[in-house]
């Protein structure tokens, strides 16, 4: 019992600095995520009229999206990027696929916008993850994990809590711009930790 208490105390629940910026990027991009994918049901049956069988194949294809770069190009693109640039690129491909979604007046710039989006959701978490994995000494990875995966759910709970008041109060489409905008700090904070790294003397 005395060993369970020790569990709950503030270091467990509080990402150290080693990580800090780097869970503040999953905040960030899963919140744009969810910013999305809570809302994008009702707004794509009010702008393209799609139904239940439309939404299925949209999911269809993030998912098929995902098994692809995840189960098979994340090792080659990282070989060739490295994490750090990944994490961009995928903030980048989000920035990008759900500022198309958001402005898509057409079923092609709708699924051209969506395939930017998949990739960019697909690339960023094998990417972040390994980061704080290669942060933490070998006795801290499970916490720097839970730590950074924490971090990534409460996106998701942000995400759908601010998405219905921006869809019904300010316009259909202010949740992907919204969501858009959030890979801005997500760029800003990976940079400033490649920096960071970068003077500490880690390649």
């Amino acid at each position: 019992m005395q060993g369970l208490f020790k569990i709950f105390k503030k270091e467990t629940f509080k990402p150290g600095q080693k990580i800090i910026m780097l869970a503040l990027c999953g905040l960030f991009f899963y919140s744009g995520m969810s910013l999305m994918e809570a809302i994008f049901p009702l707004w794509a049956n009010r702008l393209f009229n799609y139904g239940p069988s439309h939404i299925g194949s949209v999911f269809f294809m993030l998912g098929l999206i995902s098994v692809v770069i995840q189960g098979g190009l994340i090792g080659p693109l990282t070989k060739w990027l490295g994490e750090i640039r990944l994490v961009q690129t995928a903030a980048i491909f989000m920035m990008i696929g759900l500022s198309l979604i958001g402005s898509a007046m057409s079923a092609l710039v709708l699924w051209i916008g969506l395939f930017f989006y998949g990739c960019g959701a697909a690339m960023f978490n094998p990417s972040l993850s390994s980061l704080v994995s290669k942060r933490a000494n070998a006795n801290e990875k499970g916490l720097f994990l839970g730590q950074y995966q924490s971090a990534c759910a409460l996106g998701r709970i942000l995400g759908p809590l601010f998405s219905g008041v921006l869809f019904s109060q300010v316009s259909t489409s202010a949740p992907l711009y919204t969501g858009a905008m959030l890979g801005i700090p997500v760029i800003i904070l990976i940079t400033n930790f490649a920096l960071r790294r970068k003077n500490e003397g880690i390649e």
